[in-house]
């Protein structure tokens, strides 16, 4: 006498896990073996590119990628989020679509002494041919309280030295041959936005007991600095700490901590940056500059190629 015994969802699905590890085995048997016969019977190993080991200045660096010429903005976190959202820096880009790429080199929380060590990989193959301009934007962090809270502390640096690292950013870039250079001082600082940002960040008890990283009259002393600078090497200034103050509510309006740009605040430092750019140098206006490539309606129909051909003889 027999008896039939149903399984279990629990038995089916053991039985079944087990059915298929057993066939992934068999695959991989088969697919291996294979491989390893094939391998052996043409005695040559696979020859992969390893890109992780190609420098990379190499990769970005090659011609064929880097064509069009240059504008390259040089800074702190000032610069590093003007490609954000309605960021200085992408009005820059959008303007100079086709005609020029502009380059962020933006570096949150850097001064100017550690920008100086950056320099031979950011500009090492700049000339004066495929760099049109750079913006030089440093002081914010400089400006850093050496007194402050110890996190920012870190970033101070004297003022005096804070000039000389700017004119030697200067020298070594008129030494590439690149003379159009506008700096900016570091804008003003809103206090109670940092006051607020500190709070945020540690808390209402433990802000009270803080200075503040950062205070407008102190960075005041960087701004001067920056322009003294520009004029000791005759180079284009622009007067963010004061022209951001004569705003109506600038401190709410242009800042959303204190320190760093509102949507506002950018499209401000974008107005008064590119209508530096058309007045002082007006070969730089992006009307002045010719697209790469022709528009589509120009291309030959019948003879695509030709267009083309036309055009990279003039690169």
């Amino acid at each position: 006498m027999s008896s039939s015994h149903s399984k279990s969802p629990l038995e089916l699905l053991v039985t079944g896990t087990i059915v298929s590890l057993l066939a992934c085995l068999t695959i991989y048997h088969v697919v291996n073996g294979s491989s390893k016969r094939s391998s052996s019977s043409t005695n040559k190993p696979e020859q992969r590119p390893n890109l992780y080991r190609i420098p990379v200045a190499e990769i970005t660096n090659m011609s064929y990628i880097i064509k069009r010429p240059r504008i390259i903005l040089f800074g702190d976190s000032l610069t590093e989020k003007s490609f954000s959202f309605g960021g200085w820096g992408a009005g820059l880009a959008n303007n100079y679509n086709r005609r020029a790429d502009v380059v962020n080199r933006g570096l949150s929380g850097y001064n100017t002494r550690w920008a100086l060590y950056t320099m031979p990989e950011f500009f090492g193959d700049c000339t004066k041919d495929n760099t049109l301009l750079v913006t030089l934007f440093f002081g914010a962090n400089d400006a850093a309280k050496p007194d402050g809270t110890p996190h920012s502390a870190r970033q101070h640096v004297p003022v005096a030295e804070y000039k000389d690292n700017l004119l030697k950013v200067v020298d070594q870039l008129r030494e590439k041959g690149i003379q159009r250079i506008v700096m900016l001082t570091p804008p003003p600082v809103y206090e109670p936005g940092r006051k607020e940002a500190q709070i945020q960040r540690v808390g209402a008890a433990e802000a009270a007991k803080l200075e503040l990283d950062r205070t407008n009259e102190y960075t005041k002393q960087y701004a001067d600095a920056c322009k003294e600078a520009a004029k000791q090497a005759d180079a284009v200034v622009i007067d963010l700490w004061t022209l951001m103050q004569g705003e109506k509510d600038w401190g709410t309006k242009l800042f959303n901590d204190g320190l760093h740009f509102t949507v506002e605040g950018n499209q401000m430092v974008y107005d008064v940056l590119q209508r530096t750019i058309n007045t002082t140098y007006p070969e730089l206006r992006s009307e002045n500059l010719a697209p790469q490539f022709p528009n589509w309606d120009a291309i030959d129909l019948a003879d695509p190629a030709s267009t083309f051909k036309e055009a990279y003889s003039k690169s």
